[in-house]
């Protein structure tokens, strides 16, 4: 089967420059470290959703926050994972780079107890599905997921995004994964 972008990127390529950029053996060797890690943490993420027979699994978007430091903060980002269980949705971290390993599991909920998923702005209104993908920039906006455990009071979790459309693809997600694994109950 030919590769159809391969014409378009070779004619960028002669349109820009006569030249292709050369790529040296060094570089050759640079990206390849680069991306082992990340193949061994792909790999450790599979295994994780196979051992738990995960239905599917889909990014969650991003939490974030300030960390002191000798020289004062630092702003940390953890991208999280949502794997979709017969019972729960269970949210996944990668370990710290270089530190391998198997995902760690930071919390999951109920499938049953989830009771609202939603995007919002960061000051809390709604977000409206977007009719595509937007190609510029976007303002961060948040996935907000309520859920109830037993007769408690509702609980929440807000997950960043940069994309309402990501965000929106989330929550579509989560939405039917709140649905009974039970074709019988609706």
């Amino acid at each position: 089967m030919e590769d159809f972008l391969l014409p378009t990127i070779e004619q960028l390529f002669r349109y820009v420059d006569d030249t292709p950029a050369v790529v040296t053996s060094g570089e050759r060797l640079v990206d390849a470290e680069r991306r082992s890690p990340a193949a061994d943490v792909g790999a450790a993420r599979t295994r994780w959703l196979d051992e738990h027979h995960a239905e599917r699994s889909f990014s969650c978007g991003v939490v974030r926050w300030e960390a002191p430091t000798d020289e004062g903060a630092v702003i940390v980002e953890v991208f999280v994972t949502a794997a979709v269980s017969d019972s729960s949705v269970v949210f996944l971290v990668d370990r710290p780079a270089g530190t391998g390993g198997v995902p760690v599991e930071v919390g999951s909920i109920d499938r049953g107890a989830i009771t609202e998923v939603g995007v919002l702005h960061l000051d809390a209104r709604a977000v409206p599905r977007p009719a595509s993908e937007p190609m510029d920039p976007e303002p961060e906006v948040v996935l907000a997921i309520t859920w109830r455990d037993g007769m408690g009071p509702p609980a929440s979790q807000r997950l960043l995004f940069g994309s309402s459309w990501e965000a929106w693809r989330a929550t579509d997600r989560l939405r039917a994964a709140m649905r009974s694994p039970d074709g019988l109950a609706g």
